[in-house]
């Protein structure tokens, strides 16, 4: 190939990497405007969620159920939360084959449970993940935190490690002695609302099950393998104080 034909070449190809460039922005800007947005809080009626939101939300679902029911949320949505003149604002949530639900009771919301992220994540990144929502709850009112790094779901015969923080968490579930595959990292509370934060995995959860002194469950190890230590789910809660003000003392 002679210097000019070089030449044209790179310049077609830096054009067209351009273009794919811009073509990728612009789908990516799309997707952002097209993804709908929930607006919610705790005590709203369903007029008013259906109105401060462009999330498809269909009729009351408490109507004509026993006064109790939900929405699913099944597809990619931003979501914020007031909690009076306070919000949290969480973009580009719905993971596949794990929803959002919203429990409606005679009209009004009551309470709301949703994976705080949009795909599985790494150990490190959910940690970092559950850092900043934690910070974004306190800054909501939520605190007095209860019940705070309590290991839900671990290895059977092993001591409940003590866990202060969340540098501490991220060790323990790191462990592969506890084998911890549900923790509690966030609950704190409102005079009227709960907010809790929990971290799990579902491999782990299938190897807790596996019989003791045998291999490693094939399902859990291929899922594993498969998804390259993104094996991490944060869970966000939020509804009803039913505890009250006082401590939750949680068992040994």
């Amino acid at each position: 190939m002679g210097k000019g034909a070089r030449h044209w070449y790179l310049a077609a190809l830096t054009l067209l990497i351009g273009l794919l460039s811009v073509s990728c922005s612009a789908a990516e800007e799309a997707g952002e405007e097209a993804r709908p947005n929930v607006n919610i809080a705790i005590g709203m009626t369903v007029d008013e969620l259906r109105a401060g939101s462009t999330y498809p939300f269909g009729a009351d679902p408490s109507a004509g159920s026993g006064n109790i029911g939900s929405y699913q949320i099944t597809t990619p949505y931003n979501l914020v939360f007031h909690n009076g003149e306070r919000e949290i604002a969480l973009e580009n949530l719905g993971m596949e084959h794990q929803s959002a639900f919203i429990v409606v009771t005679e009209g009004r919301v009551t309470n709301f449970t949703l994976p705080a992220q949009r795909e599985l994540l790494t150990l490190d990144d959910a940690i970092d993940r559950a850092r900043g929502l934690s910070e974004q709850l306190k800054d909501t009112g939520f605190g007095g935190d209860r019940a705070h790094f309590y290991p839900q779901n671990m290895r059977r015969g092993v001591p409940r490690p003590n866990i202060s923080n969340l540098e501490e968490a991220r060790a323990a579930l790191a462990d592969p002695a506890l084998m911890i595959a549900e923790m509690s990292l966030f609950v704190g509370e409102t005079p009227d609302l709960s907010a809790s934060l929990i971290i799990s995995s579902g491999p782990r959860m299938l190897e807790l099950q596996s019989i003791p002194g045998q291999p490693e469950n094939p399902v859990s190890a291929a899922i594993r393998e498969a998804r390259r230590g993104r094996e991490w789910t944060l869970q966000l809660d939020i509804g009803p104080n039913v505890f009250g003000p006082t401590p939750l003392v949680m068992p040994d």
